[in-house]
């Protein structure tokens, strides 16, 4: 898989990642879930189309995508809500 992602693919991959870490860092918690994590997806679906070999069912590669997609938000959130909490403490921002 990893011999199919040529330069320009991986080039193209980090400025996704790149993007996606900024809008990610822009957006909050009332902001639409449902945006965060179609943007979050459709990174991990154009990177899994970059390397996905047409022998591997859709059905097989979804599950990898849903965990990533899981794993980001999980560490999202958990930033988030630590920024919230240090926020609302006495002597906090």
């Amino acid at each position: 898989m990893a011999r199919r992602l040529c330069l320009a693919d991986f080039m193209s991959v980090l400025k996704q990642v790149k993007e996606l870490c900024a809008y990610l860092s822009r957006v909050g918690l009332d902001d639409a879930p449902d945006e965060r994590e179609m943007s979050v997806r459709a990174m991990y679906e154009d990177l899994i189309a970059r390397l996905h070999s047409d022998d591997i069912p859709d059905d097989a590669i979804r599950p990898v995508i849903d965990y990533f997609v899981t794993k980001v938000f999980a560490e999202w959130d958990a930033e988030h809500t630590d920024q919230l909490r240090q926020a609302h403490e006495p002597g906090g921002a």
